[in-house]
């Protein structure tokens, strides 16, 4: 089985945190790699860093564009990252590998999570519930997500924003995968712990 973690580096800014979530899941004795998905953002002497590092790099050559109203949103809240989100979709399609567990290279590792290859597909956390007022969250974050890749999947998120970016102020990645899994919610077996936000 072709399993691999997996984490996107979508500009430079991400690099410092790409290797700290690398080296924390080589102390955990992980058994698998960390692959890293970078853009046309990233320069490519963040690749050649991360590649001297042992860490692969898959390119992503395509940007998802939100448009200009929502870039605009996301700007003024002061969510300019989530413009940049989109890229995370494309793991989805990853076929090459038969699981993927992705994690946001903010994320840092401080015990073996290697058991999370086991989980289904689309396993992920309810960050946030536990924060006192936030008791009635339910909704999955993307942060952290179990991912076995499907050809085509990718038409089928792109499909969906239009309808996710009228029930959302601010917009990223988290709100197409959200409305795209409206059922999510109701699979219990697909909340992860939220020892893994």
């Amino acid at each position: 089985m072709n399993y691999s973690f997996l984490t996107v580096c979508s500009s430079d800014n991400y690099l410092t945190g790409v290797l700290a979530l690398n080296e924390s899941l080589k102390a955990v004795n992980s058994k698998f790699p960390l692959q890293v998905l970078i853009t046309q953002n990233t320069s490519s002497l963040v690749k050649e860093k991360l590649n001297q590092l042992g860490i692969e790099t898959i390119y992503v050559e395509k940007e998802i564009k939100l448009p200009n109203e929502l870039i605009e949103k996301n700007n003024k809240s002061g969510y300019s990252h989530w413009n940049r989100t989109l890229y995370k979709l494309w793991m989805f399609e990853l076929v090459q590998f038969d699981k993927l567990v992705y994690l946001d290279s903010d994320m840092f590792v401080l015990h073996n999570i290697d058991e999370l290859f086991d989980k289904p597909h689309m396993s992920a956390v309810v960050a946030g519930k536990q924060y006192p007022g936030n008791e009635a969250w339910k909704l999955l974050n993307s942060g952290c997500m179990v991912i076995v890749p499907e050809q085509g999947i990718l038409d089928e998120f792109l499909q969906v924003i239009p309808d996710a970016m009228k029930k959302r102020h601010n917009f990223g990645d988290q709100d197409v995968l959200q409305v795209y899994y409206q059922d999510w919610t109701k699979i219990k077996e697909l909340e992860l712990d939220e020892k893994y936000k």
